[in-house]
């Protein structure tokens, strides 16, 4: 793997990260007045260096002094108490509702008033105190701006001198302090993909926006899996058919790791709604002991589908065409066939010249 390859580690670790650090002289006592109980801790450490672990590898990252200062100045900050990052969940202290305060020490500690009424705090007390959940973990994101997110040239380092902060979470522990923080990534992706999904069945942004297109990786999540619950929710709400409200505008890859899953993607959506996708290196790295392949290795999946070949091109090229329709103007012209613009009534005729004149399959 190049350098180049290594150079989309700071591209990737711009979006929501978390990170698990054990938890330092914490406490979870009874408040002296009887009102509640008070959770304190050490959130995050600052100017210790550790590992995390992604899917190149593993880097060095330490987060610098006054990273957090950003955030405990801002009067408008909402940051919100879960365990183990149940973001569906109800916070159980926010700094929004004065229920949890946060200091640079210059670690970053909480301390949160917990209401005793509820249940969910109550079986976290029991489980801090017992030593279940020994970890806490911060949500956060980093600015775009190298002097505020510093790589070495091999990016093996990372120093971070800024961080919006947006929770803090109280954790169980993995076997390595940040195995755990990567899993709720994944855990975290998975969600979104099919929590994107009811949001386009609930509104009706494609009525506004009818040439707008989306894919929703990771075979789109849970959806095709409790496809029957989505067709039935929207007969409920008084929606028109997933097939006109939504896959006019929504496609699918197939970045699912076995073949079962594949199989399922496509006998329940439609091939013309499916692209191809890869992630190698993937998320989950090895071989499936069932298969001898390694698991982030899709083609494989799509090429033992019984489908006609017709329809695996589809997947692997042409579909891609319709997704992505700029890309047409490119492909004419290195075809002889220069166009100046594509428009949406175009794409059918120009499809049909390119599968005529255009060899191989595009790169999805």
């Amino acid at each position: 793997m190049g350098l180049e390859d290594f150079a989309e580690r700071a591209s990737l670790h711009r979006s929501a990260q978390f990170r698990n650090f054990d938890l330092s002289g914490v406490e979870c006592r009874d408040a002296a007045d009887g009102s509640g109980f008070t959770f304190e801790g050490v959130a995050s450490v600052v100017d210790v260096p550790y590992t995390v672990n992604d899917q190149f590898g593993s880097f060095q990252e330490t987060i610098r002094s006054g990273a957090f200062n950003k955030t405990l100045k801002d009067k408008t900050a909402d940051v919100a108490l879960y365990i183990n990052h149940r973001h569906a969940d109800v916070p159980m202290a926010s700094t929004r509702a004065g229920t949890m305060k946060l200091s640079a020490d210059p670690n970053l500690r909480a301390v949160a008033n917990l209401d005793p009424l509820r249940s969910d705090v109550v079986i976290a007390r029991s489980a801090v105190l017992r030593g279940e959940l020994p970890q806490m973990s911060v949500g956060f994101t980093v600015p775009k701006d190298t002097r505020k997110d510093v790589w070495n040239a091999d990016y093996t380092e990372r120093v971070i001198h800024e961080i919006n902060l947006m929770e803090v979470s109280i954790v169980r522990q993995g076997a390595n302090p940040h195995t755990e923080a990567a899993m709720r990534s994944i855990d975290d992706l998975l969600n979104a993909d099919t929590t994107a999904f009811m949001q386009f069945l609930e509104g009706d942004l494609f009525k506004d926006f009818p040439t707008l297109r989306f894919i929703i990786p990771h075979g789109g999540g849970a959806v095709p899996y409790h496809w029957g619950r989505y067709r039935g929710l929207a007969d409920m709400l008084k929606r028109p058919p997933l097939s006109e409200h939504i896959m006019r505008n929504v496609f699918f890859d197939t970045c699912v790791y076995h073949q079962a899953g594949i199989d399922l993607l496509f006998r329940v959506i439609d091939v013309g709604n499916i692209l191809f996708g890869s992630e190698m290196v993937g998320a989950v790295r090895g071989i499936d002991p069932e298969t001898g392949f390694h698991f982030d290795d899709t083609k494989r999946y799509v090429d033992a589908l019984p489908i006609p070949e017709a329809d695996k091109r589809r997947v692997f090229e042409l579909n891609a065409r319709r997704v992505f329709p700029r890309s047409l103007v490119h492909m004419a012209r290195a075809a002889g066939h220069p166009l100046p613009i594509v428009r949406e009534a175009e794409l059918q005729a120009v499809e049909s010249f390119l599968a005529g004149h255009v060899r191989g399959s595009a790169t999805v």
